[in-house]
């Protein structure tokens, strides 16, 4: 990516952006500055389910959350390997920390515990910027996938639910049953990120590298938490980074 960058390229790189934010200091401030596109594949970003709760909740009170991503391990060598994954919570679970980071804003504070018996197992305490709080539970114990985000409002439940991030209930829903066409997350990211090189207008690009600079953050606070066993501070965890 370092050598892209500085070779002055468009770039589309996977997430997570890196082992943690410390690792990918250098390559942030490359690529702040640069007229280039750099474009993160964060894919939820790109759903029409997503995209219609984010539009929908503007200035909707939102009550609290609960999100759950709970899978079986990822059966290559490095995914559990945190020198070259980073650990299972940096590589998967970093798509609901984006994904509630993308709906809710930002992250204020962060506690994490593990499950007593299964340090696979792990639930996290989020506190946003608004003042809105809800909960995270993620686990690679299980044999099957069981995966979605849940956000109160005064009225009915917000429920997205599945891999796919399925809409089946909210509050402007008259049915909890209602066609939703099957789409290509991985596609439409990928085609966003070329038709903004063609065009040169990144304004389509959902997570730019900046972006989700602040994800690993977020992530790198909540293994913070767990190690140190106490409440992590996203703003002095970030000060922290800029004295580097």
């Amino acid at each position: 990516m370092e050598i892209a960058t500085r070779l002055d390229k468009h770039v589309f790189v996977e997430k997570p952006i890196h082992l943690s934010a410390r690792h990918s200091l250098s390559l942030l401030g490359m690529t702040l500055p640069r007229d280039r596109i750099f474009a993160v594949g964060y894919m939820n970003r790109y759903r029409s389910s997503i995209e219609e709760v984010r539009k929908r909740i503007e200035g909707m009170p939102i009550l609290g959350f609960q999100a759950h991503w709970i899978c079986k391990p990822y059966m290559v060598p490095w995914w559990a390997d945190p020198a070259q994954s980073g650990g299972p919570l940096n590589e998967q679970a970093t798509h609901v920390v984006d994904l509630i980071r993308y709906l809710l804003g930002e992250v204020d504070q962060v506690t994490a515990i593990q499950g007593m018996s299964d340090s696979s197992t792990v639930s996290i305490m989020l506190r946003m910027q608004s003042g809105c709080i809800g909960t995270f539970v993620y686990s690679c114990s299980a044999t099957e996938k069981d995966i979605g985000l849940r956000l109160f409002t005064q009225e009915t439940p917000i429920v997205l639910s599945g891999w796919d991030f399925y809409l089946s209930d909210a509050p402007w829903q008259t049915s909890t049953i209602q066609r939703q066409s099957s789409e290509d997350a991985f596609l439409s990211e990928t085609k966003s990120f070329l038709d903004a090189v063609e065009s040169g207008n990144a304004q389509a690009i959902r997570s730019p590298f900046a972006d989700a600079f602040k994800t690993q953050v977020v992530v790198d606070c909540i293994r913070n938490s767990l190690r140190l066993g106490t409440c992590v501070t996203v703003e002095a965890y970030r000060e922290e980074l800029d004295a580097l």
